[in-house]
Parts: C-alpha cells; sequence; structure tokens
C-alpha cells in the first residue's frame, strides 16, 4: 500500500488486432523496407504466447502467464506489448525494479504505447517517485485521453497531495466520458467536499450509494459530514465502511479518531492514532492527532480547529 493510500490500477493490454496492424499487416501494405526500417514484425509465434499469457494473467495463473511472455520475447524481443504484459506479472510479484525495466522498455519501443505510460506511472508510484508517476499519466492521456486507469490514478494522485481543484478537473472529465464510473463521482464528491461545496458533495455521494451501497469513497464523505455535525453513529457506521478500502483508510481512521477525541475516548483515540500512523508513518493528521492525545491525557482540553483548520479532514 503506497504512502497516502493511492490504489493502483494496471491498464488492460492493447488488443491483438492493433498489434496486428503495427506488424503483420503493415508489412502486407507497405514495401519490404518500409518495414524493415521501423520496427519487426510481431512474429505469429509470439502474438500467440502473449495472447495466451494475457488470458492466464486475468486468471491469476501468474507462472504460466509470465512463462508466456517470457516465450513471447524470445521469439521477438522488440514486442512492446509483450514487455507491457511481463511488467504486470513482476509488479504483482512485487519485483519492481525488473517490471520497471520491462516498462522503459516498452515506451522505447513504442513512444505512442499509451498503456505502458499508464502503466509506468503505477511503477514509479510503486517506488515513491510522485512526480515522474505524475508525468507518466500525463503522457499516457496526452496519446489517448479516453483511457479510464491514467486519469483516475493521476486524480487520486493529486487528492493524496492535496490538490483537490486539479484532481477535481481531472474527474470531471472522467465522468463525461464515463457517466457510469461511480468511483470517479465518488472521488469528485470528495473533492467538493475539500472545497467547500458541501450540497453538491452529499448530493453526488447520494447517488453513487443509490447505485453502489458499498462504495467506500461516497461512505468517507458521508462519515465527515456526519462528523461536523456530531452524529456520532452515522460517522462510525460510515467510517467503518470506508475504512475498508486501502485509498480511503487513513481519511476513515482520522475520522474515528477524531470522533473519540471529541466524545472523551482517548483510549480509542490513542489506539486508532496508532494504527493510523502504522500505516502512514508521515500522515500529517495522524502526527497532529497523536499530539492532541498527549495534551488531552494531560489535560488539555479539546482544541476548535485540526490541521487545515479543520479537525474533521485528512487527505486519503
Amino acid at each position: 500500500m503506497l504512502r497516502g493510500g493511492l490504489a493502483l490500477r494496471g491498464l488492460a493490454r492493447r488488443g491483438p488486432v492493433l498489434c496486428a496492424l503495427r506488424g503483420l499487416l503493415l508489412c502486407a501494405l507497405l514495401p519490404l523496407s518500409a518495414c524493415v526500417a521501423g520496427l519487426p514484425p510481431v512474429a505469429v509465434a509470439a502474438q500467440r504466447h502473449n495472447d495466451a499469457g494475457t488470458a492466464l494473467l486475468a486468471e491469476g495463473h501468474l507462472d504460466d502467464a509470465e512463462a508466456r511472455f517470457r516465450l513471447a520475447l524470445e521469439y521477438h524481443p522488440h514486442f512492446a506489448e509483450a514487455h507491457l504484459n511481463l511488467s504486470l506479472v513482476l509488479l504483482a510479484r512485487g519485483r519492481h525494479a525488473e517490471a520497471g525495466e520491462h516498462l522503459l522498455t516498452a515506451v522505447e519501443l513504442d513512444e505512442d504505447y499509451a498503456e505502458a505510460h499508464g502503466n509506468l506511472g503505477v511503477y514509479y508510484l510503486l517506488v515513491g517517485d510522485a512526480a515522474q508517476a505524475e508525468r507518466s499519466f500525463v503522457a499516457a492521456l496526452a496519446i489517448d485521453p479516453g483511457l479510464r486507469e491514467p486519469r483516475l490514478n493521476l486524480a487520486e494522485l493529486w487528492v493524496a497531495q492535496e490538490r483537490f481543484r486539479e484532481a477535481r478537473a481531472q474527474l470531471l472529465r472522467l465522468v463525461q466520458v464515463a457517466p457510469e464510473d461511480q468511483r470517479a463521482h465518488a472521488w469528485l464528491a470528495y473533492c467538493d467536499q475539500r472545497l467547500g461545496r458541501h450540497t453538491q458533495a452529499l448530493d453526488r455521494a447520494d447517488k453513487v450509494l443509490t447505485h453502489d451501497p458499498t462504495e467506500p469513497v461516497a461512505h468517507l464523505v458521508f462519515a465527515q459530514d456526519a462528523l461536523t455535525r456530531g452524529d456520532w453513529e452515522a460517522t462510525r457506521g460510515h467510517a467503518e465502511l470506508a475504512a475498508e478500502y486501502p485509498p480511503t483508510r487513513e481519511a476513515a481512521l482520522a475520522t474515528l479518531a477524531a470522533m473519540a477525541l471529541v466524545t472523551h475516548d482517548l483510549p480509542g483515540a490513542a489506539q486508532l492514532t496508532r494504527t493510523l500512523l502504522t500505516q502512514n508513518p508521515r500522515s500529517r493528521v495522524g502526527l497532529w492527532l497523536a499530539d492532541e492525545v498527549v495534551r488531552q491525557e494531560q489535560g488539555g482540553g479539546i482544541p476548535a480547529h485540526g490541521p487545515n483548520s479543520e479537525a474533521r479532514t485528512s487527505s486519503p
């Protein structure tokens, strides 16, 4: 789990038709010299092993999928899609350095390969390079603005960095091209809430929960609203549901800890804060909560405001 709770999504492989157009079919249409001057055509065997590996990867058979992708690359070392798919296996195994090498190779072989740029962004997030991740997501969207995953990953990255206006702008575009994307609508509601658009946030979050009663980001919106109103039962119910989802866990734990503080449950606040800091030792709101627990244990009372002038707020 990344600091800040980002949910990382790999992108679907590019379909075999596009690969054929890039390789085999172009050779039938262009003079031989034109094919030689560009990337070599994808061998039939390489494409077959890559397709088989993709099916195995979708079923979770990592060993067999990895073997198929490596076979594809033995037949055709310059097969960008096989490099990308092999990187997904390696990322799933936690072999980040190897995955990064294959992703870099994929974008070197095909600089217009949007999915490779998007997954390179995932790799950079996993190794803690948010600036490079942002550049990769932006590059993917410059090639194909219709891709969901890099736009949602970029928005979540900016939410984690408290760049709510920029995140909101990306999410507004995403819900235009994917109006049924409830996760995007939920994050948009969260950004609205953090930007002070409380009525819009609650309306949007309510619509999300109508479509998907389990959507954790929407529950986080309602948890933080309930906290400001002193509705402890609703705060707990919504926050506990939000805490089950890694990208919203930090903010949900912070919400529960803040509730424990204002209801004078210092042992509960201390335990929740420890859990939060175990997940993210650099959490700004977690460190503030830890200081508040100590202050109240020493008889300091309850402050009016927390970080960013709002005790209730925390970026996931």
